[in-house]
């Protein structure tokens, strides 16, 4: 009968071990997943960065005119005749046009 009773007794101590230990413990676990789900959510971010990238390389390859917009845009470049225009950048904090 004792024996029986020593069992529970153990099992209790384990899980309230592991509820309180924040080291290997429950928090450390649940802290754990938090972080999964930020790496997770970094991924598929990145995912999306690289697949418009390779959309991207695609038309660079593809479309020569997309190719030489690329290329004079970065590297400023105007044909003879042309005259380059610079406007200025607006940041547009809440997605609206001005």
């Amino acid at each position: 009968m004792r024996g029986l009773l020593l069992i529970p007794a153990v099992v209790g101590i384990a899980v309230a071990w592991a509820a309180l230990d924040r080291e290997q413990g429950i928090g450390r676990w649940q802290e754990l997943r938090a972080d999964l789900g930020e790496v997770r959510r970094h991924i598929q971010a990145l995912e999306r960065e690289n697949g418009a990238l390779r959309e991207r390389t695609e038309r660079l390859r593809s479309d020569p005119f997309a190719l030489e917009a690329a290329i004079r845009e970065d590297l400023e470049l105007v044909r003879a005749g042309e005259t380059l225009v610079r406007l200025p950048r607006r940041e547009v904090s809440n997605g609206r046009f001005p």
